[in-house]
């Protein structure tokens, strides 16, 4: 003969039940908020070798964050040679990050120039791409090969023909982000093969 649970005990059955799920309840509301997924980035600063300018001192830094073109920050690139008159010169710029793409260890980056010194040794839009890591990592700006003014879309840069010699930039690659509205608005379903 099976006994039947005295009220007693299916009171305390119940108030176990109720214990756990009100513990449960309270701690997926304590839980924290989902993360902003991460950014992308690309920071650091370098120096490097290029062919056309072998003995003068070129340096790069960066500091971008961002998806593509809602990318932030600054960049900024001196270079010190010798005058076609035998005397040090050097040039130097600084400007805003407009975009940024990253895929593994490669960066590309594009942006306005907003300040040079000397005044006007350049202006507009420029392109940067960085790849590789360590004593492998390059560079490449536009100027560096194109002709200027070269019009250069968001995000569209030269390959990195620059060796790095001093230095090293980070690219902090990430996941892209959900699908923008505007990516959505414009793709078609996939077709079936």
């Amino acid at each position: 003969m099976t006994r039947s649970p005295g009220p007693r005990r299916a009171l305390v059955s119940v108030g176990v039940l109720v214990a756990l799920t009100a513990t449960g309840a309270t701690a997926s509301a304590g839980a924290p908020a989902a993360e902003a997924p991460k950014e992308p980035g690309l920071v650091g600063a370098a120096r490097i070798y290029y062919a056309y300018a072998p003995d003068d001192d070129i340096r790069f830094d960066f500091d971008a964050h961002g998806f593509y073109t809602r990318a932030r920050g600054t960049f900024h690139f001196r270079h010190s040679g010798v005058g076609p008159d035998g005397r040090p010169v050097t040039g130097e710029a600084w400007g805003t990050v407009r975009c940024l793409a990253t895929g593994g260890d490669t960066a590309t980056v594009t942006g306005t120039i907003t300040r040079t010194v000397p005044p006007g040794i350049m202006s507009g839009a420029v392109g940067f791409s960085v790849a590789g890591r360590g004593r492998h990592q390059r560079l490449g700006f536009s100027w560096g090969v194109l002709d200027s003014p070269a019009e250069l879309p968001p995000c569209y840069a030269i390959a990195p023909f620059a060796t790095v010699t001093a230095g090293h930039f980070a690219v902090d690659d990430a996941p892209l982000p959900p699908v923008p509205v505007w990516l959505k608005a414009t793709s078609e379903p996939a077709q079936k093969m």
